[in-house]
């Protein structure tokens, strides 16, 4: 711990973090850098990408600082002042994966000398081929075919370059996810609801590979010591978030195969949830299952990490992956240590009925079907004994 402070001590005096320029310096160098990348493709940022970075004010928070100077991701937190002059927090992440895009250039070099319509498509094609094989995409797994791709991409703004959408494909999922996800929440807060569909950031911009997204929050982390109402309040719009992402979007289900109190925050003026890292993913096709077969996952001993079978839930019309992740991270951590789970400690008038619900959700299998259907059946009964108590 000593030898941490001293670094940070050391690296602040070298490089003071209150001298900002040092985060714009750092955009600045990922646009040079994905620039040189989509050039080669006849693509290029947007102009406004660059007047856009320059009107950010950095975060003096010292924390955020830190995070950002030091942080494995690259990260970075700031403001900017929208068209009638309010004051936006905004996160900005860089989603670009260098050595993806060199083999990228390296396999399609010769693109820029030979551009034509059938060059394009074929290194689309290629593109499309790198992506299912998912060797190079940490924590992603897209379960369908070329086509499936097609369809998925072109669920986002077809004005954009297919080929563009490809090459992000490539780099995240989320640098497509989140802004098709936000094109739906768009729909839905247009509509009479008025409510975001999806629990995600707001996505501003996206800069070749850098996306500006809405700070929506401090981490779950935070509230573990919170009141009990809160934290049911928090496990309500969690649990609904999940149902969210089993639906899907088009036919397309999302898996969360890393949930967590790192990818979750919670806004304390709106009161609501957002899901903030959405790139452990899997996403199943299923318009393209035949039998439409349910998945029952059963917990797999995975000491400190969350095991599942991609084959199981990838040839499933649809999955319980989800709720069986929001059950565990209520009920324990992923050590099996109880007074880690987020509801943890219970009050002793609901302890009873809310650990039995919990208990039952994380062990559930076909031997239970006689009382409960599915997983789903225990989260609806799950919702209504939160509703029953914070009423």
């Amino acid at each position: 711990m000593k030898q941490i402070l001293f670094l940070y001590i050391i690296t602040a005096l070298k490089y003071p973090i209150y001298d900002y320029k040092w985060q714009l310096s750092r955009i600045n160098e990922y646009y040079k850098k994905d620039n040189i990348l989509l050039e080669k493709f006849s693509l290029q940022i947007p102009s406004k990408c660059e007047h856009f970075a320059n009107q950010i004010t950095f975060s003096e928070d010292f924390k955020h600082s830190i995070n950002s100077f030091f942080g494995v991701k690259d990260i970075y937190y700031g403001n900017f002042k929208d068209s009638i002059n309010r004051i936006i927090p905004v996160v900005i992440k860089y989603f670009g994966n260098d050595n993806i895009n060199k083999i990228i250039l390296e396999n399609n070099e010769s693109f820029h000398i030979n551009h034509n319509q059938s060059n394009e498509v074929e290194i689309i094609e290629n593109l499309k081929k790198m992506f299912l094989k998912q060797s190079h995409l940490e924590g992603t797994k897209f379960c369908s075919e070329s086509k499936g791709i097609d369809r998925f991409i072109d669920l986002w703004n077809h004005n954009k370059s297919k080929l563009l959408k490809i090459i992000y494909l490539n780099n995240n999922i989320q640098l497509l996810l989140l802004p098709i996800l936000q094109l739906a929440n768009e729909k839905e807060i247009s509509s009479s609801n008025n409510q975001r569909k999806y629990q995600i950031p707001k996505v501003y911009e996206i800069c070749g590979n850098t996306m500006y997204q809405s700070y929506d929050g401090q981490l779950l982390l935070n509230y573990f010591n919170s009141s009990f109402e809160l934290k049911l309040k928090i496990t309500k719009q969690l649990i609904i978030g999940m149902e969210q992402f089993t639906e899907g979007i088009s036919g397309f289900r999302i898996y969360l195969t890393d949930f967590n109190a790192d990818n979750v925050v919670f806004n304390e003026e709106t009161e609501e949830i957002s899901f903030i890292d959405l790139d452990n993913v899997i996403i199943v096709d299923s318009t393209k299952i035949l039998e439409v077969k349910s998945h029952t996952h059963e917990f797999i001993e995975c000491l400190g990490c969350f095991a599942y079978i991609p084959e199981e839930i990838c040839s499933a019309y649809i999955s319980d992956l989800n709720y069986f992740a929001i059950c565990q991270f209520l009920r324990e951590d992923l050590y099996k240590n109880v007074k880690n789970g987020f509801l943890y400690p219970i009050p002793k008038k609901y302890h009873r009925k809310l650990m039995y619900l919990l208990d039952t959700c994380f062990n559930y299998s076909s031997m239970l079907k006689q009382k409960y259907a599915s997983r789903y059946a225990i989260m609806k009964e799950l919702l209504n004994e939160i509703d029953n108590i914070i009423m």
